[in-house]
């Protein structure tokens, strides 16, 4: 839902994105920022931020002039909306 509702707004958005130590789950490139996000269903948005720090998945963007922004995000299995978010 998220990468539609992005694409609908003409925003550019990468999801399963390779880096050297894993996947990034998405990233969302605007004008001003870069937004990193990890998801995570049955876990939490300190573990989702804890994943983007552990495997650093900002060090492709070290050349980039534009700020990151790194976002966990952890949706709740019961009712499929999210129940915790993190920004870093």
């Amino acid at each position: 839902m998220f990468f539609i509702t992005l694409s609908m707004l003409n925003v550019y958005v990468q999801t399963q994105v390779k880096c050297s130590t894993g996947r990034v789950d998405m990233i969302v490139y605007c004008a001003k920022t870069i937004y990193i996000f990890e998801f995570k269903v049955k876990g939490s948005a300190v573990q989702a931020l804890a994943q983007i720090e552990a495997k650093d998945y900002a060090a492709q963007f070290a050349t980039e002039s534009r700020p990151k922004v790194k976002v966990g995000v952890n949706f709740d299995i019961q009712t499929w909306t999210i129940e915790d978010w993190q920004v870093a």
